[in-house]
This record gives structure tokens, C-alpha cells and sequence, in this order.
């Protein structure tokens, strides 16, 4: 499985599951690492082209198994771009986890999304409640470089940006890049990355004003 560790912010940055060993060791590394949120950018097809395998259930009376793991639909809400759902995952005699899937379905391969407001607010989604002793949120597209890399770059630094009120694109896009060959694929997506920037901070800013 091809991952990348982000240490900034405590992401990973994952490959979607293609065969039924990758699957295995995706939920190994969720496992593992404690995560509680998947951020997954891409569809199972797109065009006639398989992007990634199913490693989930929507249905909730039987669960799937997978390897030693158990995974079990709890709920689920669907919007018109992205779909959250909760699962409840069990290894074994194990302890009981439960796990966020935050699955963005607007977003083809080599492209940028067309509503930035609607990926805003599916970020802003991810980052709710979530704290310090949370483990690392794991983000994946289909090759885990282009889509994960720009929502990654774009989560980091609002998030950056509303404490400090600065960011640097270029400079981050660079570190992360350093940790995730070839991160923000195209052009496209790393002038994407500044249009989501402003459109994410005045979405902040718009809101402290409402409360001012």
C-alpha cells in the first residue's frame, strides 16, 4: 500500500484499496494508527475506469468482513456532493472503533471540483470535534497524490491561516511535497488550491461576522 505521513498536522496520505490484500492493509493502517476520519476523494468508477474497491457497507443489517475485521454501518447522511458514514469497526475479541467516512463524490481524477463552497463546507465537515487525542486523519483519491494532496495543502492552511493570518502557498506546497512526491498533480489544482484559499477564508470571515 503506498501512504505518505504528513508530521505537520498528522495526516496520511494513502493510495485507494485495488485488491483485496490492499484492503486488508487499509483497515490494518486505520487500525493501527487510531483513525477516526477517512477522507475519500474519489469514486469507485469513473468513466469506465476503476479508481478504487469498495472497503466499506451501506448496508447496515449484515456488515462485511475483511480479513480480521468486522466493518458494520451505523448511519448515514448523504448531500448533493459528498456522503458521511459512520461505521462501527470490531477486530476479532477486540475493543469496538468507531470511524467517520467522509467520501467527497464530486471530484474526478486530474480535475478540481466545480462548487468550492460545497468542498469548504465537506472540510469544515472533517475537521468538527475533532481534537488533539484524535489519531491521524487519512485522506485518499485514487493514486493518493493529486486530489489528497490539494485537500490536504488546502485543510493545513486555513486552518493556518485563521491563527495566523498568513500563509504560504508555495512554501507548504513545497514540504509537502518533500513527503508526497508529486502532491497537487496539475497546474489546475495548484491554482485551485489559492481560488479554495480566498473562498475558505471569507467563508470564516463572513461567519465571525455573523456572531460579531
Amino acid at each position: 500500500m503506498n501512504i505518505g505521513y504528513n508530521k505537520e498536522k498528522a495526516y496520511i496520505a494513502a493510495q485507494g484499496p485495488f485488491t483485496s490484500d490492499t484492503i486488508e492493509d487499509f483497515w490494518t493502517l486505520i487500525w493501527q494508527t487510531d483513525c477516526t476520519r477517512i477522507v475519500m476523494l474519489t469514486n469507485l468508477y469513473e468513466g469506465e475506469k476503476m479508481k478504487c474497491l469498495r472497503y466499506w457497507t451501506d448496508d447496515r443489517e449484515t456488515g462485511i468482513d475483511i480479513g480480521p475485521y468486522h466493518i458494520q454501518l451505523d448511519a448515514i447522511d448523504e448531500y448533493d456532493h459528498y456522503t458521511i458514514r459512520y461505521l462501527i469497526v470490531s477486530k476479532e475479541d477486540d475493543e469496538i472503533k468507531r470511524v467517520t467516512h467522509f467520501h467527497f463524490t464530486t471530484w474526478l481524477d486530474n480535475s478540481v471540483p466545480n462548487d468550492l463552497s460545497a468542498l469548504i463546507c465537506y472540510r469544515n465537515l472533517v475537521r468538527n470535534g475533532l481534537t488533539s487525542s484524535d489519531g491521524p486523519i487519512v485522506v485518499h483519491c485514487s493514486a493518493g497524490i493529486g486530489r489528497t494532496g490539494t485537500f490536504i495543502a488546502l485543510d493545513y492552511m486555513l486552518d493556518e491561516g485563521g491563527t495566523e493570518n498568513y500563509v504560504d502557498v508555495k512554501s507548504y506546497v513545497t514540504s509537502l511535497r518533500q513527503q508526497r512526491g508529486k502532491s497537487i498533480q496539475t497546474y489546475e489544482q495548484y491554482v485551485f488550491l489559492h481560488e479554495a484559499l480566498i473562498e475558505g477564508f471569507q467563508m470564516l470571515r463572513q461567519r465571525c461576522l455573523s456572531i460579531l
